[in-house]
């Protein structure tokens, strides 16, 4: 395994930083959004809840390990890009690695958001067909999260 300077490490502990900071913002905007639609969504069934958190559970479990793969190959790319003769063979090889692992973070995240709408009723299944629509461009995951107050971290 290779050995990181404390320079590299700093420098991904600045990008988990970064990505978290994006993503709480991200989270307020959403909830800013959403606040008004989730006051008028049914409440979960007990059922539903416990079916939800397995599921978000299941998806945290599948895609933790795919985001820190995320995380190590840009850290890779980021230090052969920037040493003085950058081998583009592995860059080729690391780059195609970051877009598999990142791809297969964000079908983690389809499938779950798939799996949650099939247990809605069909009037909260519509009424987050609506908040999607006002919203023009957020995650579904996240929607279904925000809206049914289900925990993100």
């Amino acid at each position: 395994m290779k050995k990181y300077s404390v320079s590299v490490v700093i420098l991904f502990a600045a990008c988990l930083l970064c990505v978290q900071a994006t993503a709480a913002q991200k989270t307020k905007r959403v909830a800013a959004k959403t606040s008004a639609a989730a006051k008028t969504v049914p409440k979960l069934s007990v059922e539903q809840n416990n079916s939800m958190l397995a599921i978000l559970a299941e998806s945290k479990k599948q895609s933790v390990p795919l985001f820190v793969r995320v995380g190590l190959k840009i850290l890779e790319i980021n230090q052969n890009l920037l040493s003085e003769k950058p081998d583009s063979v592995l860059l080729e090889k690391d780059k195609a690695e970051f877009s598999e692992a990142f791809g297969k973070a964000v079908l983690v995240e389809i499938d779950a958001a798939e799996r949650m709408l099939k247990i809605l009723a069909p009037e909260q299944k519509r009424l987050v067909a609506k908040a999607m629509e006002r919203k023009k461009g957020n995650e579904l995951f996240e929607v279904i999260l925000k809206m049914f107050k289900l925990p993100e971290e």
